[in-house]
């Protein structure tokens, strides 16, 4: 009996991306500048995690001397991310509350020079008291700096003969970014296709063996065979003999005794009855 068997390892490279999950929204540690607050009202309380307290403007000053809105305030978030949107919890249409952001800007330093506004168009809040949120592209910097405009008889953004009160909190949402994992798992598979790692013989087989024979990434198996390429050649000689033996539940049995020679870690013997 002739056995002629192919073995191989094969290297599996396998690259995921993989979404972090330290996205999340971040409040603040500080507030670096903003455009007024009342003795008992202040900018800070817009990040002590309370949404009783809120931020209100000075009543005697009203924000006129702005181009582009009423309030304007600058949070230090303590550490550089990369930000994708911010929440303010208010309500839209109450009177001298926040109505809109009108500018938003991610900046390396708490002075915000030179950053451009990130809104294209400005974020509108609904009429209810909630988180209003506000997307804008991923910046990274470390402040952030909004303005924005207030509800009087409607949602108006400068020249209003009211201050800006009932700003409750702020948040600002690091954005998720991806990495890149690279994984290499070694598999052990039989007759597999080349680029397998095959024997020749008693190595592994090099490259310009595998060129020489002409084993290709799309040979297959057959294709092998009869270019007279096997990876690996355990065809051996093997002896067998007839004896008979007595087993006292099968009383006496010709068996065919056939032992196969050493292979990998032992010798295998393997015995069938004869009919």
């Amino acid at each position: 009996m002739n056995t002629r068997t192919r073995f191989g390892l094969t290297l599996l490279l396998l690259t995921v991306l993989i979404l972090s999950a330290s996205a999340d929204w971040i409040t603040p540690v500080g507030v670096t500048d903003y455009s007024s607050q009342e003795a008992s009202h202040h900018a800070s309380n817009s990040i002590d995690n309370n949404l009783s307290t809120s931020w209100w403007e000075e009543e005697a000053k009203y924000d006129t001397d702005l181009t582009d809105y009423e309030w304007y305030i600058t949070y230090d978030m303590n550490e550089t991310y990369n930000f994708s949107k911010i929440r303010i919890y208010a309500e839209g249409n109450q009177t001298n509350a926040p109505c809109k952001v009108i500018d938003i800007r991610v900046c390396n330093d708490s002075a915000c020079v030179g950053e451009s506004n990130l809104l294209s168009s400005y974020c509108a809040f609904s009429n209810i008291c909630e988180w209003q949120e506000c997307n804008f592209t991923i910046t990274e910097g470390r402040y952030i700096f909004i303005g924005g405009g207030i509800y009087e008889t409607e949602c108006i953004n400068v020249s209003s003969s009211l201050s800006m009160n009932y700003f409750y909190e702020f948040d600002g949402y690091e954005a998720p970014t991806t990495t890149t994992t690279t994984t290499t798992t070694t598999t052990t598979t039989l007759a597999g296709f080349y680029p397998a790692v095959y024997l020749c013989g008693d190595h592994i087989c090099t490259k310009e063996e595998l060129t020489q024979q002409e084993i290709t990434s799309t040979t297959t198996p057959t294709q092998q065979i009869e270019m007279g390429y096997i990876p690996l050649d355990v065809t051996q000689k093997i002896p067998f003999t007839d004896i008979t033996v007595s087993l006292p539940f099968l009383g006496t049995t010709p068996i065919l005794f056939l032992l196969l020679l050493p292979l990998g870690a032992g010798t295998v013997y393997l015995l069938w009855f004869k009919d």
